[in-house]
C-alpha cells in the first residue's frame, strides 16, 4: 500500500470518527468527547507505527535488479534556491515528530474547549502557543535554509555531474570528488533531487532538473541495482 493511500485511509477513518461525535454531541458530554478523540489519536498514532515499523524491516530486505548496461551520464547545472528551500520544507513534514506536535498543538484547543474552569487568560494563552510555535518553527526552519544555501559554496556554484556505473563525479567551481555508489547507504528521491546518504545525516545532492527524460529514467533503473536502500519516486 502506498504512503498516500495509507494516509487516506486514516484521515478517512479520522472523519468518520468525528462525524459519530457530531451525530452524539447532545447525547455525551464534553469530557467524553474528549476521552474519544484521545482514544482514536492513540489509535491512528499505533496504526501508523505499525506500518512505519513494516516498511522499515522490508527496507532493511534489500532487492537488487541487474542492470547490464552501461551508464555514463553527463550535464553541468546550478541550483536554485527556490528548489532548495522547498527540499527543506519538504524533509521537515517527513519528520514523525511534527506530527506529533501537531496532535499536541490540536489537544491543547480541544482541552481549552472542554475544560469550563480555564480562564480566559489561560484561554488565550493556549491558542497563542498553538498559533506561534509552529510559525516559528516553519520561521527557523526558512532562515536555517536560507543561511545553509548563503554560506555553503557548492550550493551558489555552477556544478558539473559525470554519473558512471561504478562511481559519482561531481565538480564544482571550488572544489571537486569522486564518491563510490558503494560509499552510499541510502538513496532518496524528493520532488527536485536524489539525496546520496554516506551516513544519517550528510547527503550528497543530485539535482533532477539537469537530466533530461530518458537520463532519468535510465538513472532510476540503475538505482535499483545498487546494494543500498532506495526510495525513488514512481515518475
Amino acid at each position: 500500500m502506498s504512503k498516500s493511500k495509507t494516509w487516506a485511509i486514516l484521515i478517512l477513518l479520522s472523519l468518520l470518527i468525528l462525524l459519530e461525535i457530531f451525530i452524539l454531541w447532545d447525547a455525551v458530554s464534553t469530557k467524553q468527547i474528549f476521552v474519544i478523540l484521545v482514544s482514536v489519536n492513540i489509535i491512528l498514532w499505533a496504526i501508523y507505527g505499525i506500518i512505519y515499523q513494516i516498511k522499515k524491516l522490508k527496507r532493511k530486505n534489500i532487492s537488487i535488479v541487474e542492470y547490464d548496461k552501461e551508464l555514463n551520464i553527463n550535464f553541468s547545472t546550478k541550483i536554485l534556491y527556490k528548489d532548495y528551500l522547498k527540499l527543506s520544507f519538504e524533509l521537515l513534514f517527513k519528520r514523525p515528530h511534527i506530527y506529533f506536535m501537531l496532535n499536541v498543538a490540536f489537544f491543547i484547543i480541544i482541552s481549552s474547549l472542554t475544560n469550563d474552569e480555564i480562564s480566559n487568560s489561560n484561554f488565550y494563552l493556549f491558542y497563542g502557543l498553538v498559533v506561534i510555535f509552529p510559525i516559528f518553527y516553519l520561521f527557523i526552519t526558512f532562515r536555517s535554509a536560507k543561511q545553509i544555501f548563503s554560506t555553503n559554496k557548492s550550493l551558489n556554484e555552477n556544478l558539473t555531474y559525470q554519473i558512471k556505473n561504478d562511481s559519482l563525479y561531481i565538480k564544482s567551481e571550488t572544489s571537486e570528488g569522486t564518491t563510490l555508489w558503494t560509499r552510499f547507504i541510502k538513496i532518496q528521491e524528493t520532488k527536485n533531487f536524489f539525496l546520496c546518504y554516506a551516513d544519517k545525516i550528510v547527503a550528497t545532492f543530485i539535482y533532477k532538473k539537469a537530466f533530461k527524460e530518458n537520463e532519468l529514467i535510465e538513472f532510476r533503473e540503475f538505482l535499483k541495482s545498487l546494494p543500498v536502500t532506495i526510495k525513488i519516486q514512481s515518475k
